[in-house]
């Protein structure tokens, strides 16, 4: 499985330019696979997108390093969906392991530096263009 990881400190936009390349998947084709699909309480989702036969998981959770809301449990999730791609949200902690060592556990891994924005009135384009550039890599 190829891994894409939107990679930045905590806050700065990483869900919600994932969940725009989310809908962005769904317009262009892409359809959701029957059982993976959750939301969680904080807002952040996984799910498995399937278009002409091939698998695409997405996970925005990327905060979590241990247990069954870390980063490494929903990326094998994804790998045991048969995702031939996988894109995460992973933020950069202040805890001895970061959610990036479990994306390095990949061969082929892509880490995605989020662009940062502080403008309130430019964060949705900005959030939009990390979208847009992580969709043409799909």
């Amino acid at each position: 499985m190829r891994v894409l990881a939107l990679y930045g400190e905590p806050n700065i936009g990483k869900t919600t330019s994932l969940l725009l390349l989310y809908k962005k998947l769904l317009a262009s084709g892409f359809v959701q696979v029957m059982g993976y699909y959750k939301r969680f309480s904080n807002g952040d989702i996984i799910d498995v997108l399937e278009k002409e036969g091939v698998l695409i998981g997405i996970v925005t959770l990327g905060d979590y390093v241990k247990g069954i809301k870390s980063l490494k449990y929903y990326l094998k999730k994804l790998k045991d969906a048969g995702c031939l791609k996988a894109v995460c949200a992973a933020s950069k902690t202040t805890n001895k392991i970061q959610p990036l060592d479990h994306i390095k556990y990949y061969t082929y891994h892509l880490i995605i530096p989020k662009t940062i924005e502080i403008r309130k009135s430019k964060q949705l384009v900005i959030n939009t263009n990390d979208a847009n550039l992580i969709f043409n890599m799909i």
